[in-house]
């Protein structure tokens, strides 16, 4: 474990990644061993990598986005590192408050507490600058103290898997011996518990997705989350209107977390009779950066004023379960104006389960409008092949010479040529059988008989002059101009000299 995620370290952040960056990562290695997990999280990395594989959607919740290592290992997708801008071609970073501190026009950067709300930072640097970081603290996914100082509950790691893909992924887990041997295998009412794993099957995921491992940006994340707050977070119009990312997150943890109901509600009877107030987000219109909507900040508000991190970090885990802060510490604290919000937490969720929800909703209306787009592509296709289809059948051949042209002019030639020789086969008849009928009017007529020559014999057929036309010699033997042939109308002589037109090889007559 330890070469594979050294490997993933310089694969992300090149040879010499920031010292911080390095120590960071050796310590939550250290805490790894410390509580035996190495067997496990590599069970859980090539589950992860399967679904990946398979290209099986799947989010994770619950503090793991505060470890640096499931990062590296890209389980996760929260970035627990502070506020930060990676060069990914050059495998550089550059912390927002380094920069503050160094230059005097980066000197407002230092008050952004979120990567994602950092502005653009292409205009005096070259390459191509993405923007992360959450600044989220270790101690929330692996403990305060080791398991060796007392500490016996390991971390746990939670996933949403699709309905789909909750079978599948729980007879993978069985199969994990690192996993099944820790002797927690067992499941509850809306998952499975497998070693430190905690499987969730979610409603919203897709079965399978195209887009859902592509990269993604911050500022994409930013722009999407400020736009559809209200979808997101399932809220009505409000005079609470964020307009950065961190916004919307801290309006996530104060109405999914201790203040989950989201109505005009004020005041709830108890047992003992008392008014026992409970808040409501609307009740936070004016103090989004007051009050504290994760646990997170409980613990960054009290090393602020100067507790001990061990300390911070355990009256941080008692805000986060509803104890409230240990007693005398709000009058110690008391020109704090965000400690006594603490005593009325009924229960915080931790900052990384937020963003790693909001992850998950821009991802699944990616895969919506991906998923949209190419169906709108498919039914246009289908609407085109069915035009085409419908003209076929509407124009006939015409149609049909587009695709088959040889074959279609082929078959008209001969349709055509076959009726011709069978009018030209009737014509023929009709005449043998008219002259038969006729008696002979002249001697002239009647030698041709007695000279032996039979005027049904074929060499005496004319070909070129139908019947009732006359022949070029008749029209030369007569003298006076006349052709021997006039139109019965001018409609006759028009329809003949269309027919030419149409097909003047053929002669006329047929």
């Amino acid at each position: 474990m330890r070469k594979l995620v050294y490997a993933k370290l310089h694969e992300k952040y090149g040879d010499t990644p920031d010292p911080r960056i390095r120590k960071r990562t050796d310590l939550e290695l250290r805490l790894m061993e410390m509580y035996h997990l190495a067997d496990q999280l590599k069970a859980i990395y090539t589950l992860a990598m399967d679904l990946k594989e398979k290209q099986i959607p799947y989010a994770m919740g619950g503090e793991s986005g505060n470890s640096l290592l499931l990062y590296l290992l890209g389980i996760t997708e929260t970035n627990p590192l502070p506020a930060h801008y990676f060069d990914p071609d050059r495998k550089t970073v550059e912390f927002a408050r380094d920069l503050g501190r160094e230059e005097s026009r980066y000197r407002t950067l230092m008050r952004i507490r979120d990567g994602y709300d950092l502005p653009e930072r292409g205009f005096d640097h070259e390459g191509t600058w993405e923007s992360d970081g959450h600044d989220l603290l270790p101690e929330l996914f692996w403990g305060n103290e080791p398991v060796e100082m007392g500490r016996t509950t390991s971390p746990q790691i939670s996933m949403r898997v699709p309905v789909s893909a909750f079978g599948d992924v729980k007879r993978f887990l069985k199969d994990q011996p690192a996993l099944v041997n820790t002797g927690r295998s067992e499941s509850d009412g809306i998952g499975f518990y497998c070693g430190c794993l905690h499987v969730i099957s979610s409603i919203i995921l897709p079965d399978s997705s195209e887009t859902w491992y592509q990269p993604v940006d911050g500022s994409m994340i930013r722009d999407y989350c400020v736009a559809n707050f209200q979808s997101i977070l399932k809220l009505d119009e409000g005079k609470v209107k964020p307009q950065t990312f961190l916004g919307v997150l801290k309006m996530y943890g104060l109405s999914r977390g201790s203040w989950s109901n989201i109505v005009n509600q004020k005041a709830v009877v108890t047992e003992s009779g008392e008014d026992d107030i409970v808040y409501t987000l609307k009740d936070f219109a004016y103090s989004l950066d007051v009050v504290p909507a994760f646990y997170d900040e409980v613990m960054d508000t009290l090393m602020s004023e100067g507790m001990d991190r061990s300390q911070a970090y355990e009256e941080a885990e008692r805000v986060h379960h509803g104890r409230g802060l240990t007693g005398g510490l709000t009058q110690v604290y008391y020109e704090n104006n965000r400690l006594p919000w603490c005593n009325y937490a009924i229960h915080l969720f931790p900052k990384s389960h937020g963003i790693e929800y909001m992850i998950m909703c821009f991802k699944v209306e990616r895969d919506r409008r991906a998923k949209g787009k190419k169906e709108a592509e498919k039914q246009l296709e289908q609407e085109r092949i069915a035009g085409r289809e419908m003209t076929k059948h509407e124009l006939g051949h015409q149609a049909t010479i587009e695709i088959k042209s040889e074959e279609a002019w082929q078959f008209q030639d001969d349709e055509r040529r076959a009726r011709a020789r069978a009018n030209a086969a009737a014509s023929q008849s009709s005449s043998a059988a008219k002259s038969e009928d006729q008696a002979p009017d002249s001697p002239d007529e009647y030698s041709d008989e007695q000279s032996g020559e039979n005027s049904d014999s074929p060499s005496s057929w004319n070909w070129d002059t139908p019947d009732g036309e006359t022949s070029d010699s008749d029209v030369q033997a007569d003298t006076s101009g006349n052709t021997g042939y006039e139109p019965e109308s001018e409609h006759e002589e028009y329809k003949n000299e269309e027919y030419e037109k149409k097909d003047p090889g053929r002669g006329g007559g047929i």
